[in-house]
């Protein structure tokens, strides 16, 4: 009888002894390890995915490493003509004469060489003058045609400026307005000789 108590108090100690041992990794914490890998690997991807489209600034945009116009990469920030890109990427396409004399010139008469008008932006100096020439070239809108905006010389001075519409075909500029008073348009024709958007050099035809 004694013996019968000896072996039932030896399996109680036993089975205390084997409830106190720590239990095995369970599933849950692999997969959740696995989950957090991939959470980490999927931010590392988000943020290597801005590239050049996280330049908002054309010319910043246009400065970076591996970043152009020509593949769309700088599109967000330039937003410039599909078939063209300026000065700051010479690796693209020229643009077309009618892109590169779009915005406001005045005329240079101290740089102008016999019958050729040579114009350069409207915001440079250049001194003072009782007058001179100013185009304004802007493009076509979804309501309208391409229109300039010309002054036009007064003999008392009292100069005054005109809206009318522009054209370009191959290296002719044809300009078409109304004067003041005037029962007829006056159109004007030009041969243009130079555009590379720091200055435009016309010479008019007959």
């Amino acid at each position: 009888m004694r013996h019968l108590f000896a072996t039932i108090a030896l399996l109680s100690l036993l089975a205390a002894c084997g409830s106190q041992q720590d239990p095995a990794p369970t599933e849950t914490t692999e997969t959740e390890t696995t989950e957090t890998g991939s959470t980490e690997t999927g931010s590392t991807e988000t943020g290597s995915a801005t590239g050049c489209g996280a330049h908002t600034d054309c010319t910043s945009c246009l400065g970076a490493d591996g970043c152009n116009w020509t593949g769309g990469e700088c599109a967000t920030g330039c937003m410039m003509d599909t078939y063209c890109i300026g000065p700051a990427n010479p690796s693209a396409p020229t643009c077309s004469t009618d892109v590169q004399i779009l915005g406001r010139w005045q005329h240079d008469a101290s740089a102008s060489q016999g019958s050729d008008l040579t114009f350069v932006p409207a915001d440079r100096e250049l001194g003072p003058a009782r007058f001179r020439r100013t185009l304004a070239f802007y493009d076509a809108t979804e309501d309208g045609p391409p229109t300039v905006t010309t002054n036009v010389l007064a003999p008392n001075d009292a100069h005054y400026e005109v809206q009318g519409t522009w054209s370009v075909s191959g290296q002719t500029l044809t300009l078409t307005y109304r004067l003041r008073d005037a029962s007829e348009d006056t159109v004007e024709v030009f041969e243009v000789v130079e555009a590379n958007g720091s200055t435009v050099r016309l010479r008019p035809t007959p």
